[in-house]
């Protein structure tokens, strides 16, 4: 189900969607409305492009597709997963009512731009409530006063006219020009800049009705489609900061009437000092009175009196809602970052924002997200129970498991999680919601489990406290049988994600508990996630987990179908790196044979001696070979009887003629070494190459030294040696080898150790046949 046959790296790739539910989509278009053209991406093409064709005309490349969400056909909650499915009709219905309620407080804010003038309730009943009409109330009165104060502007005509009279009668000239009084100046710039804000305030509100009626459009279809476009003009919204906007509208005219006191102030300073002193009273006190009400958000929170600018306050936003600590994730304090970093970081966020509303996002980045959005924010369990079951039957895509994370909706998911297990000391887990139980692993799967193995992106997630001492995440195997697969590959990712080893609590149960595990019935899509889970796991340098991971893997190794994805590692890892998880898998398993713990070395062997046994895998046994031949190095006793082991149980095929020399030539080092066990060790393993025609010749080159082994002071390497010999005159290519050694046989007739004399005795009983 979620990894979709281990293609994840492709399956973030769109696939055509079928013509039948175009049509359908089509067809649910109410009349008269224009239908809504998906977005058009690239599609990816399968084959890569070749420099002679090039040149291929435009018409004959693939059409392009806007990706969705697929159900997964195997997961048992693919039926959620549909373009008609309940939770996009619950996804409509929730925010029809938010929009409602948001539009409503907007048209609110809109209509009350003159609340301040008195009479506004009466003369708002006489009006419409368009906000040209309150802007205009203020606009009017504002003319009055701009009628009288322009006058000021030029000379009066009539003084000028007497001032001619005047000048004529006393036969005199005036060369005196007009001079225009500052104060006048000052108060007719204030007065029309506030009469210019008024009428743009009022310019603005009438666009801002228009914006919040396609905001919220009446229609009553519950397509995925139709969500989608909801969800896109909401982010759009959010991305244009229309909020913001609004709020801004009512701020104009409230500058305006700010302007229009200053200018009054101005007006009535050349009054009578009584006048001209009530006037700075009352301006002065209003004004007070706006920057405390600016303020008190910001000192109070959640204080009813506020303004425009109060909501444009640093830190305000961050006081106006309590915000539900999660009790399950152990985060890391955010460290202090420069004016810098902050620049920077705007310039990107600049660039981004640029590059994204560009282009309509394809519909599962919006599908995601709604289902995202609805997990972490809604309040309706039903409706966050069904998004939980859309997530668990789709496909797996990074877009989808992107959102989710940056939702908040893993903290949710674990939390209901939680509730679904009781967990009582002393007592037996007890599920309380199994159905729900299992949709949430399969869900949480889509967060933890990337989707390639070698994906780095998974890293670095939050802890996760459930896998903590009595949390329900604790163990896997306490779980209900037909859910242990899913718990087990959770807590896997988990842990990789995390950066934390598994514990080895009860290890014998937990083995036998394995062992039932990996070889129960489960379902092809399961197993896929149990194969996936433990190949990942194993890879991390976790050593408990590995071991966990690797016993897994060699029971699973059973499968046909898993060794196919392990030979054919682009189904699981990212392209470019198809040789390197071999090797790295290949190297693991070296590794394990010389460790000092006997149950990696015995995981190591389980692996080994499978992978030998199966011809798709030979070659991890291949690449492993040097990894052995240095455990027989090793200081430890049980080490190099191990690696000995597996190379005496490994099945050693044609395929392997490649690693013939370095390995022969690291068997021959140990032969001349000063470690007797180490001695004792190669010898049938020689042997055992022996039984393979294309190492033949190295080792006839190399039974001198076995005349010399007959020789060697340790019992142990003589009564090997003896029998190896027998075994290698077995073969045509080696006899003329063998019988120039005859008389050193010969030799151990007069051994002192009983063992050896009747071991010559068997051998050269076995020469006298040939």
């Amino acid at each position: 189900m979620l990894e979709g046959k281990f293609r994840w790296v492709s399956l973030s790739s769109g696939k055509p969607p079928d013509a039948s539910n175009k049509n359908a989509s089509v067809a649910n278009e109410p009349p008269g409305r224009p239908t809504a053209k998906p977005a058009e991406v690239p599609a990816v093409p399968v084959e890569p492009r070749n420099d002679a064709v090039e040149s291929v005309d435009e018409s004959r490349t693939p059409p392009k597709v806007n990706k969705a969400l697929e159900p997964q056909e195997d997961s048992p909650f693919a039926s959620h997963c549909r373009s008609d499915g309940p939770i996009w009709a619950r996804y409509l219905d929730e925010s029809e009512i938010e929009d409602k309620e948001l539009t409503e407080i907007w048209n609110n804010s809109l209509d009350s731009l003159l609340v301040f003038v008195s009479g506004q309730s009466l003369w708002k009943r006489v009006t419409s409530n368009t906000p040209m009409l309150q802007a205009g109330l203020f606009a009017g009165i504002l003319t009055a006063f701009l009628m009288e104060s322009s006058k000021e502007l030029k000379e009066d005509p009539q003084e000028h006219l007497l001032k001619e009279i005047l000048n004529t009668l006393r036969n005199t000239s005036d060369t005196s020009t007009f001079e225009l009084e500052q104060s006048s100046l000052h108060i007719n710039v204030l007065w029309f800049t506030s009469l210019v804000l008024s009428l743009i305030s009022a310019l603005g509100g009438v666009l801002a009705k228009g914006w919040l009626a396609k905001y919220n459009p009446a229609t009553r279809q519950v397509h995925t489609g139709y969500a989608c476009e909801r969800h896109l003009r909401a982010a759009r919204a959010r991305e244009w900061q229309l909020a913001p906007l609004i709020t801004a509208i009512p701020l104009l005219i409230q500058v305006s009437l700010f302007l229009f006191f200053a200018g009054l102030v101005i007006q009535v300073s050349h009054q009578d000092v009584r006048i001209w002193s009530i006037v700075v009273l009352l301006v002065g006190s209003i004004t007070l009175l706006y920057i405390v009400g600016t303020l008190l958000p910001w000192f109070s929170p959640a204080c009813p009196f506020y303004t425009p600018i109060s909501d444009f306050l640093p830190g305000l936003a961050a006081q106006s809602q309590y915000r539900d600590g999660s009790m399950i994730f152990q985060g890391t304090p955010k460290a202090q970052i420069s004016w810098k970093d902050h620049l920077a970081g705007y310039l990107t966020t600049a660039g981004r924002f640029w590059e994204q509303v560009r282009q309509k996002p394809d519909k599962v980045i919006l599908q995601a997200q709604i289902l995202s959005s609805l997990i972490a924010n809604s309040a309706n369990e039903e409706t966050i129970g069904e998004a939980i079951n859309v997530v668990a039957g789709s496909k797996r895509t990074e877009e989808l498991r992107r959102a989710l994370i940056q939702a908040g909706s893993r903290e949710t998911m674990y939390e209901k999680l939680q509730a679904c297990v009781r967990m009582i000391p002393g007592l037996p887990k007890e599920t309380i919601n199994s159905l729900q139980l299992e949709s949430l692993l399969y869900a949480l799967l889509q967060i933890e489990q990337p989707l390639a193995v070698d994906a780095e992106s998974a890293n670095h997630l939050p802890y996760i406290p459930l896998l903590d001492e009595g949390k329900c995440l604790r163990r896997w195997d306490d779980f209900e049988p037909h859910l242990h697969a899913l718990v087990f590959s959770l807590r896997v990712h988990i842990l990789v994600n995390c950066g934390r080893d598994d514990h080895r609590e009860k290890w014998k149960q937990t083995k036998e508990n394995l062992d039932q595990m990996a070889s129960s019935g489960f379902l092809p899509h399961i197993k896929r996630v149990l194969f996936f889970a433990a190949l990942r796991g194993f890879l991390v340098e976790r050593p408990t987990l590995r071991i966990t991971c690797g016993h897994v893997l060699s029971k699973l190794l059973f499968d046909v179908d898993k060794r196919r994805k392990i030979r054919t590692p682009a189904s699981m890892i990212n392209t470019p790196k198809e040789g390197f998880l071999a090797f790295e898998i290949s190297r693991i398993i070296g590794q394990l044979c010389g460790s000092d713990d006997s149950s990696s070395r015995e995981i190591s062997t389980q692996l080994l001696t499978r992978c030998s046994e199966y011809g798709n895998l030979r070659y991890l046994f291949r690449m492993a070979l040097p990894e052995v031949v240095r455990s027989l190095r090793n200081t430890n006793f049980y080490v190099r009887q191990d690696a000995a082991a597996i190379l005496l149980k490994g099945n050693l095929h044609v395929e392997f003629s490649g690693t013939t020399p370095p390995i022969m030539q690291s068997l021959v080092d140990l032969l001349n070494g000063d470690s007797a066990h180490a001695r004792s060790e190669v010898v049938p393993i020689l042997t055992k190459l022996a039984e393979y025609i294309e190492p033949r010749d190295a080792i006839r080159t190399i039974i001198p030294l076995f005349v010399n082994l007959l020789e060697d002071p340790n019992l142990n390497v003589r009564s090997e040696t003896v029998p190896a010999l027998g075994s290698l005159a077995e073969h045509v290519e080696l006899r003329d080898a063998i019988r120039l050694i005859i008389p050193c046989l010969v030799n151990r007739l007069e051994d002192p150790e009983q063992i050896i004399r009747s071991r010559t005795v068997d051998v050269l009983g076995k020469l006298a046949e040939h």
